[in-house]
């Protein structure tokens, strides 16, 4: 059985919310516009971090070659998803 939900401190404002039941595991911000818009700034500062979700977005050629990757778990990401590839055609 699930535990029930508790309230969160958002990361932005620092005011209590009730997280969405769908996702009350990962939501960290409220649903003020303020906060949602320093929730995106946040997400697209740690995406545009690692150079290896840069290269997979950009399709930039040997994404697969380790030695340029920034985060392990960025190099599990991506030979997780060739292999996938790899496997469907």
């Amino acid at each position: 059985m699930r535990r029930p939900l508790t309230k969160r401190k958002c990361q932005h404002c620092k005011t209590f919310f009730d997280p969405d039941p769908r996702s009350a595991g990962r939501q960290h911000y409220c649903a003020t516009p303020a906060c949602r818009k320093a929730s995106k700034a946040a997400s697209q500062r740690w995406s545009h971090a690692c150079r290896a979700r840069q290269a997979v977005a950009t399709g930039a050629p040997g994404v697969l070659a380790t030695a340029g990757l920034a985060c392990a778990r960025c190099v599990t990401r991506t030979l997780n998803t060739a292999r996938a590839d790899r496997t469907t055609t």
